[in-house]
């Protein structure tokens, strides 16, 4: 399981880039990066090079909340995403939200699953021939 930062910022202009900013001032590099809107508020959620200080530098100026995402590496092909969706469906685990990455060591496609069984699921997704990061 990898480590997932998820920033809640006021939803206004300006507002990712200020958080990317102070990322990139910390010399912290940015492998991942979902946002979620509402009219008030974005949950901004990302993999980074240093997770502990990116969290220490946002959460002077946001609330912040780290939990984990299964990194599971799939081929760069027609299907890839499909068929590793019927694994899941196979495992009867449900996928709080997933998104997509391509390698920052390869250029393979990486996504990356939220759901409540992440253990479960690593250990299935493993049994079944998966790269997990």
């Amino acid at each position: 399981m990898m480590k997932q930062l998820s920033v809640f910022a006021e939803n206004k202009k300006g507002a990712i880039n200020d958080i990317t900013k102070e990322l990139a001032d910390a010399n912290i590099n940015l492998y991942a990066l979902l946002t979620n809107d509402s009219s008030a508020f974005a949950i901004v959620r990302m993999i980074v090079s240093d997770t502990e200080k990116a969290q220490e530098i946002l959460k002077k100026r946001y609330l912040t909340h780290l939990d984990s995402v299964l990194a599971v590496r799939v081929s760069n092909e027609v299907g890839s995403l499909n068929h590793l969706l019927e694994d899941v469906k196979e495992c009867n685990i449900n996928i709080d939200y997933l998104y997509t990455t391509f390698g920052w060591d390869t250029s393979q496609p990486i996504m990356l699953i939220h759901c409540e069984e992440e253990e479960e699921l690593e250990i299935s997704l493993k049994n079944k021939g998966y790269d997990l990061m």
